[in-house]
């Protein structure tokens, strides 16, 4: 047996095993950065008369995914900051509009913002990611570290569209749940915040 060239084939398989594992590696990690000003954010809440809602459109967005050309899922989520301006948040009424504005402190705090601390996947289906996902959420000069469960569908064009929904307190954030006709109409605490983000 020629032990130079069994040693040498050895080597030629083992340089082509390490190349393939190599590219499998940086295909799996890659990162894409995306961005994007538009979104649907809905935030919901109650009275002692009515339930209410205001939406948020436009704001900015930009997140590193992991958008690997070898899966059709979204494997991994790096980085994510979201600013919504508090302006931007609209009910399609003037007064609570401006009440809002009042409770949020949009003078002092014009933006709410959310910076992603950590995002795990937790389960795969299909083109279908869930994350269980920790991080900052900042509103009216208050952050607080929350946490939350977004789901991701990777298109077929390389886009991603993320969702989901979070319940939470005004006063977690310091917030006085707003008043209107003297008192006769007052919010409740508890609010419910859907969103649809399109990278």
């Amino acid at each position: 047996m020629n032990t130079k060239k069994t040693s040498m084939r050895f080597s030629r398989i083992f340089i082509i095993a390490a190349a393939a594992a190599l590219m499998t590696s940086t295909a799996i990690n890659a990162q894409t950065i995306r961005k994007n000003s538009s979104f649907d954010i809905q935030v919901a809440g109650t009275s002692n008369l009515h339930d209410w809602t205001m939406k948020g459109q436009s704001g900015t967005i930009e997140a590193s995914l992991n958008l690997a050309s070898n899966v059709n899922y979204l494997a991994g989520i790096q980085s994510l900051t979201f600013t919504l301006p508090v302006k931007n948040l609209k009910s399609g009424e003037s007064l609570m509009d401006s009440r809002a504005c009042d409770a949020l402190k949009a003078d002092k705090y014009p933006n709410i913002t959310f910076k992603l601390l950590t995002a795990t996947p937790a389960a795969t289906q299909g083109n279908k990611t869930t994350f269980n996902v920790t991080g900052l959420l900042t509103i009216s000069g208050q952050t607080r570290q929350i946490t939350m469960v977004a789901n991701a569908i990777k298109n077929a064009d390389g886009s991603v569209n993320i969702s989901g929904t979070q319940k939470m307190k005004m006063t977690d954030f310091g917030i006085k749940p707003p008043s209107f006709l003297f008192g006769a109409l007052r919010c409740g605490d508890n609010l419910t915040i859907d969103y649809k983000v399109h990278l």
